[in-house]
């Protein structure tokens, strides 16, 4: 279990392939040692990933951690386009007594969107606005929240994408200067895909309305 408030950007120090469909990931991180035992989960970029390997820098403050990468993950997220030199947003699980923020992010991102534009917008905030497309709708909540590449954020406003009835959504978001300052979302530009995951609560929700309404609508309905 996650929060979405990131705790540091750690950078790729090497990727490695692991046979045809699945890979190692390497990054260099200031998080705590404590917190990247072997088996600890840290969400990735928003992924929740294992640790099975660590090498700790005492010269540099800084922690080698390798994750292994399946073909689930990679189908889902963007992990699998991470180069050397690009940056991650960390966050290990939580702990019993850790302060709680953000909202309950479970570390299973739900696929990656393509953002539709990313701009400055004044005073030092950023506007981004993602697409999603319509099999994902029923999960938007205007003012509602998501984890975009592990962030916790507010669904500012929500328009369709076209004047279709079956059109997916644009979900605006603003950035506070802090938030661009503390993740690599300052990085994000259009036409880019980030992952995403929706608010679980509202997930499940709408999965037991799916399965709900059909038995509670009239099998043989009558004028």
């Amino acid at each position: 279990m996650f929060t979405g408030l990131v705790q540091d950007v750690g950078g790729v120090v090497d990727v490695l392939p692991r046979g045809t469909s699945s890979l190692r990931l390497v990054l260099a991180t200031r998080l705590s040692p404590s917190r990247l035992d072997l088996g600890a989960s840290v969400a990735c970029n928003g992924v929740c990933l294992t640790v099975v390997e660590r090498h700790d820098v005492p010269a540099t403050g800084e922690s080698l951690v390798a994750f292994d990468v399946g073909p689930e993950t990679l189908r889902v997220s963007q992990l699998g386009g991470l180069a050397k030199g690009h940056k991650v947003n960390l966050e290990p699980a939580l702990r019993v007594g850790d302060a709680l923020g953000g909202h309950d992010v479970s570390g299973h991102v739900d696929a990656s969107l393509r953002v539709r534009t990313s701009a400055e917008w004044s005073e030092g905030f950023w506007r981004l606005e993602i697409e999603v497309p319509s099999e994902y709708k029923r999960l938007v909540v205007p003012k509602g929240s998501f984890a975009v590449r592990g962030v916790s954020l507010t669904i500012a406003d929500v328009s369709p994408m076209s004047p279709d009835v079956d059109s997916g959504l644009i979900c605006g978001i603003m950035l506070v200067p802090h938030t661009l300052e503390q993740t690599n979302l300052s990085q994000c530009v259009s036409g880019a895909f980030v992952e995403v995951e929706f608010d679980k609560n509202v997930k499940t929700i709408a999965t037991l309305l799916e399965l709900m309404v059909p038995t509670l609508l009239p099998q043989n309905p009558t004028r």
